[in-house]
């Protein structure tokens, strides 16, 4: 058998993300399917097969599934960086700066080159596209969508990934454990300080439309949930046994599900009293962090039911893929997905008179859009990513 995180000699096997820590892929996945029904529940009521009510609150109402890409993301990447004793000098942050280049920008580059030749542009969209392709689509300019809307996460990542070195020489310049994990709780905190200060001098009254557009995607307004990954990344290294001595403890379990499940209850329903702007500010990447942490250090630290679950080998393979599956999917389901749906279901009413419930019609939809986005993935972790990343360990070997 051919290692997680190996090229393999076939051609065509896949190349695993690495499997440190299994249950994480499977949180990954849940993720994934999270973030692609949300848009299939978009794209229905964007062209009206869907009205808001009920079911689509409840479907949008899962958004933090990306909060929760970020957390991982923080948490993965400050484990890699972190696992190594030595001071991070300039050759270990330029080897993880080309080695991350290798993986992430390619297939986002050959996405974005693809749907531009496609079109149809609008006339900003081609003035702005050169923002696009420097990682700028979180601050693009409101006069038109962008080619790839939802590349705005993808951004707010590519800029944590230029800084992430720089913070973690900066926490080797502290002489204890206790001094970076305090250095990273103020940091965390200061990202929280001012997403609620921005919203509360430039925001006050705002739409959730306009805080959408003007808060939630902008890196700067974002970094606390990223950094809050790295603080589970640090404790965990540094504290690791400890954690898993007390996480064996079945009342600190209950304990912290019980905390993880008062959390996801205030994320699917915020108190109405909380003002919706401040409510905002505070949910996006605040409460999102305080669920995160003591969950991702559970299912880490515990290999329970849940965990073993989370942890199955078909999860390492999707979340392999889910990288591409972020970038294909929202163009699979408003191009090919809907539009099937629509043609499929009026063929049924037109020739036999059927007409398909709502719910059946959305369930098809999101399956075809996974595997649609999953076929897609993989012919682009096959074509573009697996030889950029044999290139990558030629060039720069190592991690990262």
């Amino acid at each position: 058998m051919v290692p997680p995180g190996s090229s393999g000699a076939s051609p065509w096997r896949l190349h695993l993300l690495a499997n440190h820590h299994p249950a994480l892929h499977g949180l990954r996945v849940l993720a994934i399917f999270a973030v692609v029904q949300l848009h299939v529940s978009v794209a229905f009521e964007r062209t009206g097969l869907l009205r808001r009510g009920a079911f689509y609150d409840r479907s949008i109402s899962v958004w933090f599934a990306m909060d929760l890409f970020f957390f991982l993301s923080g948490f993965l990447i400050g484990t890699m960086l972190l696992r190594d004793e030595t001071t991070l000098d300039a050759r270990r942050a330029v080897r993880f700066w080309v080695r991350r280049a290798f993986r992430i920008v390619p297939p986002y580059l050959v996405v974005l080159t693809a749907l531009a030749c496609i079109g149809p542009l609008s006339a900003a969209q081609r003035g702005n596209l050169w923002r696009e392709y420097a990682y700028l689509t979180n601050y693009f300019p409101q006069r038109g969508p962008p080619v790839m809307v939802w590349a705005w996460s993808l951004c707010v990542e590519e800029h944590f990934y230029l800084l992430v070195p720089l913070l973690v020489a900066a926490l080797g310049l502290l002489a204890s454990s206790r001094a970076r994990a305090v250095a990273l709780v103020l940091l965390w905190c200061s990202g929280l300080a001012l997403r609620v200060g921005d919203v509360a001098l430039f925001h006050p009254g705002a739409s959730f439309g306009e805080l959408f557009f003007q808060v939630y995607p902008r890196t700067h307004l974002r970094y606390d949930i990223l950094v809050a990954g790295v603080l589970a990344a640090h404790l965990q290294h540094r504290h690791g046994a400890d954690i898993a001595a007390v996480m064996r403890r079945p009342g600190v379990r209950v304990a912290v599900i019980a905390f993880v499940a008062g959390c996801f209850a205030l994320l699917l329903s915020p108190p109405a009293a909380i003002p919706e702007p401040l409510r905002w500010s505070l949910w996006w990447s605040g409460l999102t962090s305080v669920c995160f942490l003591p969950l991702v250090l559970l299912v880490v630290n515990h290999r329970g039911a849940v965990g073993r679950a989370l942890g199955h080998r078909s999860f390492l393979v999707v979340a392999t893929l889910g990288y591409g599956v972020y970038l294909v999917h929202p163009a699979v389901i408003d191009r090919v997905v809907v539009p099937a749906v629509i043609a499929g279901a009026t063929v049924l009413w037109t020739s036999r008179g059927v007409l398909l419930p709502f719910g059946v019609l959305w369930t098809v939809a999101v399956a075809l859009a996974m595997a649609g986005s999953l076929g897609l993935a993989a012919l682009l972790h096959l074509l573009v990513e697996k030889p950029s990343l044999a290139l990558r360990d030629r060039l720069a070997p190592g991690s990262g």
